[in-house]
């Protein structure tokens, strides 16, 4: 039996601070004493000084495994993960071969088993309908669709922008009881925004940010709109994803005022613009506000690596390639404590957005994302004091080598992640093994 013992640390505990100390059995909590009260460990975890909040858990991950492994695996995912505080992470549908059979979902669950350093589970597509029912009793995290058709990521089996292909879609996962997860988008429209750019001569990325989000953003609210009314319609516990922005806002607030059952995303590039000139401090405003009022309801990476020879050809023409490339993983608590250390966010607040409503959504809080007797001791410990550069001193552990933000100054980073009572990162140095990972199910 391993003990294992946090000690010295102020802990987040169901939404207050508490100087205590935390010891683990095995990975499971069994006490939460006074500092010094804690007894013997074989695993001691200094937290003198520090923070300890519950593991990050993520629940939207491009790991690219299978299929894309040259821009990311699931062992250089999660070795980023490890490196900023995430203990479990749910992976997204959109790699080769999509997985929506029963065997191709088992295949990726065995992938991940072998070469994932963090507990994980994955997000499926529901686009082989007869295959829905027996893929919901293999133990995924729940289902997830793309509305939206173009270059990769958007041309695979996981894309659907057929109307009643769409709610057919949400009638078959209805049944199963698990999340649907969706990028919104409406296709026709984006199809005409950008035919007629294109008549243009134009193509960079801002030509593209047009054709998406131009017009008060009426390409994805319109998708919002038709995915929140097929909720209604078949009664699935949706997810809508990309929630940024006052119109997208003023939609969702208005959607869960007429009782309109949503869980609302948002992911770090809502507050940390990636294109500065294109946005009005206005919208950075507005994201930090509905992070805060409860219109939205979790947050997660949307870690997403491409080669750099993708996000170099993209610059001139982003109708044929990806539009850009961004490692999140290991960055993001610290740029979200950023905004806790200059006032602009709650801590408590924060873990509740990034480890106890995932937990909750995936319906494994309790065990997941809390820290109290019982649960696994999974922590990330964090120096809210501790300053560094993205991309320079705090390096970009995924495949992709380099981030959007390089350069940017940050002041509060984890110094340590615990996954079931195992250290598994220590001063950025990552130490766990791939395959320690384990598939969290529901329950």
């Amino acid at each position: 039996m391993t003990r294992t013992i946090i000690l010295g640390g102020t802990v987040v505990l169901e939404g207050r601070y508490a100087d205590v100390d935390i010891a683990a059995e095995d990975g499971i909590i069994t006490e939460i004493t006074a500092h010094g009260r804690s007894g013997r460990g074989d695993v001691i975890v200094d937290a003198r000084g520090k923070i300890v909040i519950p593991g990050i858990i993520d629940t939207h991950v491009h790991w690219r495994e299978p299929g894309y492994e040259d821009k990311e695996d699931i062992v250089t995912g999660s070795t980023a993960a490890a490196a900023g505080g995430i203990t479990t992470v749910v992976d997204m549908p959109n790699t080769d071969p999509v997985p929506n059979t029963v065997e191709r979902v088992l295949q990726k669950q065995e992938l991940f088993e072998r070469r994932s350093i963090v507990d994980f589970n994955n997000w499926v597509s529901p686009t082989r309908l007869e295959e829905v029912q027996q893929i919901a009793a293999t133990g995924v995290a729940g289902f997830k669709i793309f509305m939206k058709s173009a270059h990769y990521p958007y041309d695979t089996e996981a894309s659907v922008v057929d109307p009643a292909m769409l709610l057919e879609s949400f009638r078959e996962v209805a049944k199963t009881g698990l999340p649907l997860l969706i990028h919104p988008h409406f296709q026709p429209l984006f199809q005409a925004k950008m035919q007629g750019i294109k008549e243009r001569g134009a193509g960079t990325i801002y030509d593209y940010e047009e054709a998406v989000y131009s017009d008060e953003d009426v390409t994805e609210t319109v998708g919002i709109a038709q995915v929140a009314l097929y909720g209604r319609a078949t009664g699935a516990d949706l997810r809508i994803l990309h929630i940024r922005n006052a119109p997208q806002l003023r939609l969702v607030r208005a959607l869960k005022a007429g009782g309109y059952r949503i869980t609302a995303e948002a992911n770090p590039w809502a507050i940390f613009e990636l294109r500065k000139d294109l946005v009005p401090q206005q919208n950075v405003d507005d994201n930090l506000e509905a992070l805060s009022d409860g219109t939205i309801d979790l947050i997660a990476s949307d870690h997403a690596p491409q080669t750099w020879e993708e996000v170099e050809a993209a610059k001139n023409n982003a109708y044929e390639s990806v539009t850009i490339g961004y490692p999140l993983n290991e960055h993001y608590l610290s740029m979200y404590l950023t905004e806790v250390d200059a006032g602009r966010l709650d801590l408590l607040r924060l873990v509740k957005l990034t480890s106890e409503n995932p937990a909750r959504h995936l319906g494994v809080y309790g065990r997941k994302g809390v820290l109290r007797v019982g649960a696994e001791l999974d922590a990330a410990i964090v120096d809210l004091d501790r300053e560094a550069t993205l991309g320079v001193d705090y390096p970009v552990y995924s495949k992709m080598g380099h981030t959007p933000y390089e350069g940017k100054r940050i002041k509060g980073r984890p110094v340590a992640t615990v996954l079931r009572g195992e250290l598994i990162m220590h001063e950025g140095e990552v130490l766990g093994a791939p395959g320690f990972g384990r598939i969290v199910s529901r329950g």
